[in-house]
């Protein structure tokens, strides 16, 4: 489901996994809004919390261009208990290597609830999301072959279609 109405960007599903973007304002370049991610119906970020929208769609073709370092079978395999238990591992800088932490995105819309998701792909590519937050329990989402790398290109996709904000300086 896309959903283009508005200034609204929706890629993917609400109800399984989406990302959601709403460009508010334009100052000198740099458009501001609303980012939020979409897990099995709960809204991950803040709404209330302005960023930057062209840092995170920079870190969305990141991942488009190598999202290959995030294969790892092992962590794709853990159980969710386990992964729960080690959430705090999973955001330490030197285990960044084999997954992507929304952190990584800069995006302060993220702290205020304790929100956490996490990327990693297996070997054959599959795709697992783990998200927790302070309001909402531990929970997986499992997407087919580049199932967040095609929700990221129609994000891209929309945005460069879409009438930005008109500049503020």
């Amino acid at each position: 489901m896309n959903d283009t109405g508005g200034n609204n960007i929706i890629a993917g599903d609400k109800s399984h996994f989406a990302v959601e973007i709403s460009p508010e304002s334009n100052e000198d370049g740099w458009v501001y809004g609303t980012v939020l991610v979409w897990a099995n119906g709960r809204r991950f970020g803040n709404p209330d919390e302005p960023a930057t929208i062209c840092g995170c769609l920079s870190w969305m073709k990141h991942i488009l261009e190598d999202s290959e370092i995030y294969h790892s079978q092992e962590y794709f395999d853990l159980p969710l208990k386990t992964i729960d238990s080690q959430m705090g591992d999973f955001e330490a800088t030197d285990c960044r290597d084999y997954h992507f932490h929304i952190e990584q995105m800069g995006m302060s819309s993220f702290y205020k609830y304790g929100d956490n998701l996490i990327f990693i792909k297996n070997e054959t590519g599959k795709e697992r999301i783990i998200c927790k937050s302070d309001v909402h329990e531990i929970q997986d989402i499992f997407l087919e072959p580049n199932g967040l790398e095609n929700i990221f290109k129609d994000v891209i996709k929309q945005y460069d279609a879409m009438p930005l904000p008109s500049p503020r300086k």
